[in-house]
């Protein structure tokens, strides 16, 4: 009772949005994951420390310009978030290959 006071639970009864939270959560770990593993995995292959430093710095660098560009198209053309995030989503594995 304590808790339900605290927080608004009524909305875990919505099952899209569940879902898209459970969807966005996977997201989020795994390019979390990715970019926590990438350095010690370069590192191992015989990269320099630069060279993976560099290659964090452009991966973060990409991403927040990314992020702007993504605010900046939304203010001028009016899209479904599903379809943003579908095609941020095949964009971001296509460029990690």
């Amino acid at each position: 009772k304590m808790l339900a006071d605290l927080f608004e639970l009524s909305i875990l009864k919505d099952r899209t949005f569940v879902i898209m939270s459970v969807g966005i959560s996977f997201v989020f770990v795994s390019d979390f994951t990715f970019m926590s593993l990438l350095p010690l995995a370069m590192l191992e292959e015989g990269y320099t420390t630069s060279e993976t430093s560099l290659t964090i710095t452009i991966g973060a660098s990409a991403e927040l310009v990314a992020r702007i560009l993504l605010a900046v198209f939304t203010l001028f053309i009016d899209t479904r978030a599903k379809t943003i995030f579908f095609f941020a989503t095949i964009a971001m594995g296509i460029a990690k290959l």
